[in-house]
């Protein structure tokens, strides 16, 4: 699990934090980076170290999701080294697997797969059950990229059934945008619509913009796939009509 934000934190920290995950959600990076990096000026006590070290893997997360690969490196290096600092094993494991997913963004995948396999073997050990559910949820985008579908998908179906025993809603929506597009990708239609619509569902009801977007593209790629062109078209305008009110990033 992420550091809960408790009440030693100061206040106005903790508001900038919550208007940076909202703003995040609504795609809004550079508003949502200043004001994690304005937060982490004021946790500067010894006793703030783990949640610094999460934020700025915060902050590292707005710069890959804008395509500022270099600095996403830089703040995941900074983390890992304050993560060290404190003997905060779990913020290792989460500091290394933003750099696995910047070496796969980057198109690094043997390397990816090499932080993944660290990340998970030290969150499983402190008995973490988020961090893994994302690690094999990474791990199967690695899978689906290389074709090995059958293993993709029993990754995403492991990281799945954790998010649900956790009540990650969130992340499910997201996660069944990758296995929605896997369907398509096998020719099973039926069960891609089933998996893109509830994740569309999921990731409206979240506010989650830029995975509304990309929900929208793999609808429309599931109606390109099977001929019918007026519902692909439909999908393409609603993913353009979100996309404008995305700043930077992969919909620019």
């Amino acid at each position: 699990m992420e550091p809960p934000i408790d009440v030693a934190v100061p206040e106005r920290a903790r508001r900038l934090i919550a208007t940076a995950r909202d703003a995040e959600r609504e795609a809004m990076r550079d508003q949502a980076r200043a004001c994690y990096e304005a937060a982490l000026g004021l946790l500067s006590g010894p006793e703030h170290g783990v949640l610094a070290g999460a934020v700025m893997r915060w902050v590292a997360r707005t710069h890959y999701q804008g395509g500022d690969m270099p600095a996403a490196t830089d703040c995941f290096e900074a983390a890992l080294a304050v993560a060290e600092a404190h003997g905060d094993v779990l913020g290792q494991a989460h500091a290394v697997n933003g750099q696995g997913i910047v070496e796969q963004l980057r198109g690094h995948l043997e390397l990816a797969r090499e932080h993944y396999a660290w990340s998970l073997e030290r969150s499983s050990a402190e008995g973490d059950a988020t961090l893994p559910a994302m690690i094999h949820q990474n791990l199967g985008v690695i899978a689906n990229i290389q074709g090995d579908f059958a293993e993709a998908l029993r990754q995403y179906q492991l990281s799945k059934t954790a998010y649900d025993s956790l009540g990650e809603d969130e992340r499910v929506g997201p996660l069944l945008n990758n296995i929605g597009r896997l369907h398509t990708d096998l020719g099973e239609w039926e069960e891609a619509r089933v998996a893109l619509e509830e994740s569309s569902r999921r990731c409206t009801a979240s506010g989650d913009v830029d995975h509304q977007v990309l929900g929208q593209v793999n609808l429309a790629r599931l109606w390109l796939a099977r001929g019918d062109f007026e519902r692909a078209r439909e999908h393409c305008d609603s993913a353009c009509r979100l996309s404008r009110n995305v700043s930077g990033g992969i919909w620019s």
